[in-house]
């Protein structure tokens, strides 16, 4: 009887190193949130795009909350390294709020999904995402923060400016201007805006050049 010819085993699956697996991980929910929007995503449709079993997405992550969490705050430490390295290099206050703008459009019109994510979930107001988030999203709203205030110390803005205030117009007029372009509708042209809301700070908040008194040849009348 000839003897029974044993089939190849299967090749094991390699196992990815943790720190891969948890990236894979990130990576997958990112692009599940942003396709499926929070409520509708689930834990097992995250492992299913990371090609992980569901428990191992539960083995780094608690809940779906502290998953979307991690997601939005890589998204935040991500961009306070790019704007802390750019804005050290901009001496004007004018074109550091020129840069702060454009780079605000510029995150809205490149990641939709992500800028839709990250405005829904800061305002549900729960408290384990405020947690992870809260503090990131005050750092990343006080560099312009800080260039209105250089502006009223350095006379190039009125000394009455309401910074706080115009620092919240700002950021709510480009998600205002953005909102059609992030529900899929139309285009966002990054410059044209920063231009044109950079000219309504200025002309809103800029100084007005003092009148000279009239000369003694004038009639005063």
């Amino acid at each position: 009887m000839p003897a029974r010819v044993r089939s190849p085993a299967a090749p094991a699956r390699k196992r990815l190193p943790k720190a891969e697996r948890y990236e894979g991980i990130l990576a997958a929910a990112e692009q599940v949130f942003c396709q499926l929007g929070y409520d509708a995503a689930t834990m097992a449709d995250v492992a299913q795009r990371a090609g992980v079993v569901e428990g191992n997405v539960y083995r780094y992550f608690k809940s779906k909350r502290e998953l979307v969490a991690r997601v939005v705050s890589d998204w935040y430490s991500r961009k306070l390294d790019e704007l802390e390295r750019e804005v050290r290099q901009i001496a004007s206050v004018r074109s550091r709020l020129r840069y702060l703008i454009a780079a605000h459009l510029r995150s809205l019109r490149d990641s939709p999904g992500l800028m839709r994510l990250i405005i829904r979930e800061l305002r549900t107001g729960d408290p384990e995402f405020s947690r992870i988030v809260g503090g990131l999203n005050q750092r990343y709203t006080a560099f312009l923060r800080l260039a209105l205030e250089e502006g009223v110390r350095t006379g190039e803005l009125r000394p009455d400016t309401p910074v706080r205030l115009l620092r919240d117009m700002v950021f709510g007029g480009i998600e205002h201007h953005a909102a059609r372009y992030l529900a899929g509708i139309g285009t966002l042209d990054v410059e044209t805006a920063a231009d044109q809301m950079l000219a309504l700070v200025l002309q809103g908040a800029g100084r007005v050049p003092t009148m000279s008194a009239p000369s003694q040849a004038e009639d005063p009348a």
